[in-house]
């Protein structure tokens, strides 16, 4: 089926594929959730210089397990704690609506402000 929804599924699979074909390139981590040796969860993230701060690019989670995505979010956000990270940018929206829902759920204490630079004419 043809539509937002799912041409928007496609643009972030095709950019997490790129995220991790390139990870070397641009900078991209992860960090992984197993359960009994099988792959649950991942999230794909750069830092900055200071390693305070990372940007969340991407996530996958195995939604057949109860809980999984709950537990992610609690083990991951404990694990970037114990490296030092302070504050987490959710690039996920794309410019998206729909994908803007994430950081308002979780309750963001602030947002990157956003611009549109163009050239003067």
């Amino acid at each position: 089926v043809k539509g937002t929804v799912n041409d928007l599924v496609k643009l972030v699979d095709e950019a997490m594929i790129t995220g991790i074909t390139n990870a070397d390139r641009i900078g991209v981590e992860n960090v992984c959730l197993f359960v009994d040796g099988e792959l649950q969860a991942y999230i794909l993230y750069q830092t900055t210089n200071d390693r305070r701060y990372i940007i969340f690019s991407h996530a996958r989670v195995n939604y057949d397990l109860p809980y999984t995505c709950d537990y992610m979010v609690y083990a991951f956000s404990k694990w970037f704690a114990d490296q030092g990270v302070l504050y987490v940018n959710l690039n996920s929206d794309l410019g998206k609506p729909m994908l803007r829902l994430l950081p308002i759920d979780i309750g963001s204490v602030n947002y990157f402000r956003k611009y549109i630079i163009e050239p003067v004419s």
